[in-house]
């Protein structure tokens, strides 16, 4: 048997039979009074690789597809991924905007990798090629990921989207096709998210008195909204706050 799938399957078994049997399980083990004990308990007999793994598989819909649903390619990068309320570093990841989920590469049976999509309401931020996302809920309902591109008093988010469309490029059935990334950058000033993609609507967002020493700075340092790197952005955003 694969020995990923004897894990997983596993872990299941413990659970139903903690869940089906509390009162033998009382006599074997402190009492599990609620679903964050229960969380404890597999963590601490199975280890905190089981809680990775406890997810769907992803689904190959991209395979003859034009493009990719995922952030900037198809390759999986190294990064950390905070999962109930748990880091966990060193893992390998890939983020699918289209989807909005996260796939994390495990290493299986003889070292063979497999991929799987922990469940998105339980993960709070993750680091995938250098950059930040945490989730955010700004209307009270549809949670997010946003970028985190500076974090202080001021912070700049990006979010990002991909469109797929149904393309005949294959000769004998449809496939689909990806849009690039499309990015939309924010500023978060008192707890109020406000969207900009120009100079002219990012300088709206601040008061008259300051606005001739944000151009001025910009002219400067050859500061070009949307297209400035993340770096010259939070330079940016460090300026207006002092």
């Amino acid at each position: 048997m694969n020995f990923s799938i004897f894990k997983t399957c596993s872990f299941f078994l413990s659970c139903l039979f903690l869940l089906l049997h509390p009162a033998l399980a009382q006599e074997n083990i402190d009492i599990l009074s609620d679903s964050t004990d229960l969380f404890s308990f597999v963590q601490r007999e199975y280890g905190a690789d089981q809680v990775l793994i406890n997810g769907l598989y992803p689904e190959d819909y991209i395979m003859d597809a034009l493009g990719h649903p995922f952030f900037q390619d198809k390759l999986f990068y190294p990064g950390y991924i905070i999962l109930h309320n748990q880091r966990y570093d060193g893992v390998s990841l890939q983020y699918n905007i289209f989807d909005q989920n996260i796939i994390v590469s495990q290493p299986g049976y003889e070292n063979t990798p497999f991929q799987v999509i922990p469940p998105v309401k339980f993960i709070t931020e993750f680091k995938i090629a250098d950059k930040i996302f945490r989730k955010y809920c700004f209307d009270g309902t549809n949670e997010k990921f946003f970028q985190v591109v500076y974090d202080g008093k001021i912070k700049c988010l990006y979010s990002f989207i991909k469109k797929r469309y149904v393309s005949y490029h294959t000769e004998k059935f449809s496939s689909f096709k990806f849009s690039d990334d499309i990015r939309k950058s924010y500023l978060l000033i008192d707890q109020k998210l406000y969207e900009y993609n120009t100079l002219g609507s990012y300088l709206r967002l601040f008061p008259e008195k300051v606005k001739p020493g944000i151009r001025a700075y910009c002219r400067k340092e050859h500061i070009r909204l949307p297209k400035s790197s993340d770096q010259e952005i939070g330079k940016l955003i460090e300026f207006c706050e002092n």
